[in-house]
């Protein structure tokens, strides 16, 4: 392993203290999960068949100190492919379904000790998974079957429940599922067409599936939903998201809004006359002068492409809204760039393993799916897994220009909109990661790592060698990664920040 060389930039007084003093070294590649509470998961990319004929995949989970904590084995049949995964505190889930789409198997998995449940489902049609939300033994899996969105209950005895989602008129989404331990409610947002307008419902279920929450938020007139997210408490719904105006397919503005058991608020907000969209400030500029003295610049077309990071609630119980502004040239998707984006994000599912390796090559092929079945169980399943696919990377953009946040008081009036210029290329990234984490806006990419927080507007900016990959732990830790090709070796170590 390269000895690590660090340029440590301090900005507005910020001071950051890095130590290295906690390392790993794994024989073989593996991807890297960090687990904020708990330590890392490692997936070893050799899929593994069993005495049974079963297929399994390798998970193992280290400690704060990368110390081999477990390892174990989750199989699933032959004739079955990942088509989901879930690695965080609460657990590992793993979704795996067969060709038609009907038959699923689920592994449940505790990310403490690694021990799992198994089970087996057979749904009345190809299921298309879009989100998983756990509490202990409890699972509700959303997704699509066909057009129409469907909510289930996974149950440990192979069978499940389907929650009915009825509403006055056509459902179109279903999602922003979230368990609140306090309230024993499961929140999620419907979203429907009611008389040929657009309308948000807030709804909650108990363990039991008694209707907890059943508010609606039906202010869109001829504006049309593109995109929500929600944050929920116990009295109310904070959502925002993008929208369009009529058949038209450009996203033109944002809307944020609240949902609670009174009068319902909505509030819209065109693109061209939002302050944090339509200009930014460079990071050059903030580590030269400082965030007030930051020249604003104008950032043309920013209307062509929105993606919504992320929401959170300050201690000041604002609405934080935080935007990804794409670069307009990104989003025109006609097949030559829908070939360009397969590349990118292919070269992206390499990196995830922190390797650097020709993938279109002339004997390699250059169909992406082809490519992938053929390719080792990782690559499959970075393929397949929830927020990975080809397609959302295509949807979504491969580069970004600049950040955009919004404080929203309780009376839905802007206090404050900025943007930042980043201006990284994401190589399919932002279809997968969330850059806002709690105030600060974080970015580790490849071999620099930048910080902004939002409330003390200080930045700081790390740099490590070129073969050595950031990645977000905790919020005093980053874990650096390397895996070196040559020895067919994973190198961890822990970057502590004081």
């Amino acid at each position: 392993m390269k000895r690590l060389l660090f340029g440590l930039f301090t900005l507005l007084n910020l001071g950051v203290l890095a130590q290295d003093d906690v390392t790993a070294s794994f024989k073989g590649a593996y991807n890297v999960y960090p687990v904020d509470t708990l330590g890392v998961v490692l997936l070893n990319r050799n899929m593994v068949q069993l005495s049974t004929g079963d297929l399994a995949l390798e998970y193992s989970g280290l400690n704060h100190e990368l110390e081999q904590t477990w390892k174990n084995m989750y199989p699933f049949s032959k004739g079955m492919s990942p088509v989901f995964q879930q690695v965080s505190p609460k657990g590992i889930i793993l979704l795996f379904a067969d060709k038609s789409g009907k038959r699923y198997e689920l592994i449940k998995a505790n990310t403490e000790y690694g021990d799992y449940e198994r089970s087996r489902y057979e749904f009345s049609g190809a299921v298309q998974v879009s989100q998983v939300e756990t509490y202990y033994d409890h699972v509700w899996m959303t997704g699509l079957i066909g057009p129409n969105p469907v909510i289930f209950k996974l149950k440990s005895d192979n069978s499940f429940e389907t929650i009915p989602v009825g509403v006055p008129g056509r459902v179109k989404y279903i999602g922003e599922t979230k368990f609140d331990p306090e309230t024993k409610g499961l929140n999620f947002l419907i979203l429907a067409d009611i008389q040929k307008k657009d309308a948000l419902i807030w709804r909650s279920l108990n363990l039991q599936g008694n209707v907890l929450r059943n508010e609606m938020l039906a202010s869109f007139e001829k504006k049309k939903v593109r995109a929500v997210k929600a944050i929920y408490t116990a009295n109310n719904a904070l959502i925002a998201g993008t929208y369009s105006v009529g058949t038209k397919d450009k996203v033109e503005g944002l809307f944020w809004g609240k949902i609670d058991g009174r009068e319902g608020a909505l509030s819209h907000e065109a693109f061209k006359s939002l302050k944090g969209i339509s200009t930014y400030q460079t990071f050059e500029d903030l580590s030269s002068e400082g965030f007030e003295k930051a020249k604003e610049k104008k950032f043309r077309g920013a209307n062509a492409s929105v993606f919504m990071d992320g929401l959170r609630l300050n201690e000041n119980g604002q609405l934080m809204v935080a935007l990804e502004v794409f670069k307009p040239e990104y989003r025109s998707r006609g097949a030559l760039e829908r070939e360009f984006i397969a590349r990118d994000r292919t070269a992206q599912i390499d990196q995830n393993v922190y390797g650097r390796r020709n993938v279109f090559e002339a004997n390699g092929g250059r169909d992406l799916e082809g490519r992938i079945d053929r390719a080792s169980a990782t690559d499959q399943i970075q393929m397949r897994f929830m927020n990975q696919s080809l397609s959302k990377a295509v949807n979504q953009g491969i580069s970004y220009n600049h950040t955009a946040y919004l404080k929203i008081a309780s009376d839905l009036k802007i206090v404050e909109s900025q943007g930042l210029a980043f201006d990284l290329i994401d190589f399919g990234r932002l279809a997968r990661v969330n850059h806002f984490i709690g105030s600060h806006f974080q970015y580790p990419q490849a071999h620099t790592y930048q910080s902004f927080d939002v409330s003390s507007k200080a930045l700081n900016s790390l740099k490590v060698d070129e073969d050595i990959s950031l990645m977000n732990w905790s919020q005093d830790r980053l874990l650096k990664v390397q895996f070196d090709e040559d020895n067919k070796r994973l190198n961890l170590s822990v970057l502590r920040l004081n």
